[in-house]
Parts: structure tokens; C-alpha cells; sequence
């Protein structure tokens, strides 16, 4: 019965422990590929649009620093995992490793503050794309606006010039259209037939 109980928990063990090294594992490898990820997705992001100011390249700057101390930092903990297991094969007891928990924690939260600058630089980068195009916008609209108010003006010119044509239409007046337009026509007298006898 003690055997029983004792291979139990001698397979619990080792089912937990190997469990831990899977989870460890998967965390580290979890932030190598999402650290580089960031560093890629940055590089692309700085060579497509041009730099706006001196705070956006800074920033640029810091999260991708961020990003490469937490690579640096998970390929020093694969090294130091691979140490720590050969030290327990050789019969070291000593589990508690200083220099791999200070790795982790320079991992993690270089991964964190990578994550937060490369977030702040997006909405750097937006809010100035946006205020770039806030003023550009306006300006079109006055030129639109005003190219649309010349153009009816101009009309207004066109139509002076062919209304000026309409005073060569009128007829020409003449003296003796004059004075025949001023003296009224003779009215005919209705002939009345002349008997003859």
C-alpha cells in the first residue's frame, strides 16, 4: 500500500515538474517570438512613413531597445536553463538559481515597456497624421470654394458681353422714319357709288 502511495506520488512529481519546465518554456518562447515581432513590426513601421518629430524617433528608439534587452535576455535563459539542468543531473541540490530569476524579471518587464512605447508611438503617430490633415483639408475646401466663386463671377462677365449685343439689334432710327413715325397715317374715307341719272 505504501508503495503504491509513494510511486503516486513519485508520478505526481514528476508530472508537475515537467509541466513547470513545459509552462517556463512556452512563457519564454512566447516572449523570444512576440519580442521579435515587435522589433519587426517597428523597423517596418519607421521605414514606410517618415519621421514627424524628435519625440516619435525617440520613442521608436526606446521600444525597440525594450524589445531587444528582452531577446538578449530569454536566449540567456535558455543557456542558463540547459546549466541549472546539467547541475542537477550531476547531483547539485541547490533548485534556487539568483542570476535566472533576474533574468526573467528583465525579460518580463523589458517586454512590458517595449509593448507600452511601441503603443504610445502609434498614438503619437496617429494624432500627428491626423493634425496634419486636419488644416490640409480646410485649405482645399477654401480653394475649392473659391475656384467655385470665380468661376459663377466669370459667368457674370460672359453674360455682360453677350448682353452687349443686344443694342445693335435695335433699329436704326432715321430722319424720315422719324417724321413719318411721328405724323399719324391718313384715314381713307369710305367711297360712296355716284348716281347717275
Amino acid at each position: 500500500m505504501t508503495d503504491t502511495k509513494s510511486q503516486e506520488e513519485l508520478e505526481f512529481y514528476s508530472a508537475s515538474v515537467n509541466a513547470w519546465y513545459s509552462t517556463a518554456l512556452e512563457h519564454d518562447k512566447s516572449l523570444l517570438t512576440l519580442s521579435a515581432g515587435g522589433i519587426g513590426l517597428l523597423i517596418t513601421l519607421l521605414t514606410m512613413d517618415e519621421i514627424k518629430s524628435c519625440l516619435t524617433l525617440v520613442l521608436y528608439s526606446i521600444a525597440m531597445v525594450c524589445f531587444v534587452i528582452c531577446l538578449i535576455s530569454v536566449l540567456k535563459i535558455f543557456n542558463g536553463n540547459r546549466e541549472h539542468i546539467i547541475k542537477l543531473f550531476q547531483g547539485d541540490d541547490n533548485l534556487h538559481d539568483p542570476k535566472l530569476e533576474r533574468l526573467d524579471k528583465i525579460a518580463f518587464w523589458s517586454f512590458i515597456f517595449g509593448v507600452v512605447f511601441s503603443v504610445i508611438v502609434g498614438i503619437t503617430t496617429a494624432y500627428q497624421q491626423f493634425s496634419k490633415k486636419e488644416p490640409n483639408m480646410t485649405d482645399n475646401k477654401s480653394k475649392t470654394t473659391r475656384g467655385i466663386a470665380q468661376d459663377s463671377f466669370s459667368g457674370v462677365q460672359n453674360l455682360q458681353k453677350s448682353f452687349t449685343g443686344v443694342q445693335q439689334l435695335k433699329p436704326a432710327a432715321t430722319p424720315n422714319s422719324t417724321t413719318q413715325a411721328s405724323q399719324p397715317a391718313p384715314t381713307q374715307q369710305p367711297v360712296t357709288p355716284v348716281k347717275k341719272d
